[in-house]
């Protein structure tokens, strides 16, 4: 192989583990089988995460799941929040997943029938109430509650990593929800 060909070869596969590693910083990988977010829902989030040291949040654990109260005193983040937060409501009921290559969400996606998510606006955020009635069901939206609460205190870095399913659920308990 001449020296002009070893360059060019060596440069593409830089080049290919480059876009792969993109991908990756973007919860993206090939074999990501995710029906992708329209560029609204990519900028709310991107603006969520971008202020995210202006948004408050607590929330508490329930027997059937959790209740909690995001907010925030700037008004437009306070919008975003509504949005966002509307938007992931209607993919749990249109059964319409995110991050499927996260397991903690592929999990609640496949779970979705048992899971009833009530949402009411405030002038500075939005309450939720997660629900479920398996076992499975309320350990996954009490995680869920938790990885969202670090998305706001890590950001990009908490983002970007994978969640485990809670214990409660076994690998055939989201196979079956799944089917």
């Amino acid at each position: 192989m001449t020296h002009t060909m070893k360059l060019i070869s060596s440069f593409m596969l830089v080049c290919a583990f480059l876009v792969f590693c993109e991908g990756r910083r973007y919860g993206r990988n090939w074999d990501d089988d995710d029906p992708l977010m329209d560029a609204e829902e990519q900028e709310v989030i991107r603006q969520l995460v971008r202020h995210r040291d202006l948004i408050n949040r607590n929330y508490n654990l329930t027997s059937a799941g959790i209740e909690a109260y995001t907010w925030s005193d700037d008004e437009e983040i306070a919008d975003l929040l509504k949005t966002h937060v509307q938007a992931m409501k209607q993919r749990v009921e249109a059964r319409s997943p995110v991050r499927r290559r996260d397991p903690l969400f592929r999990a609640l996606f496949d779970n979705a029938s048992d899971l009833r998510v009530e949402v009411e606006d405030s002038r500075k955020g939005v309450r939720v109430a997660e629900s479920a009635t398996s076992e499975c069901g309320v350990a996954l939206v009490q995680t869920h509650a938790q990885v969202v609460s670090a998305f706001i205190k890590y950001g990009s870095q908490e983002i970007r990593a994978n969640h485990d399913i809670p214990q409660a659920c076994s690998v055939q308990d989201t196979v079956d929800d799944a089917t």
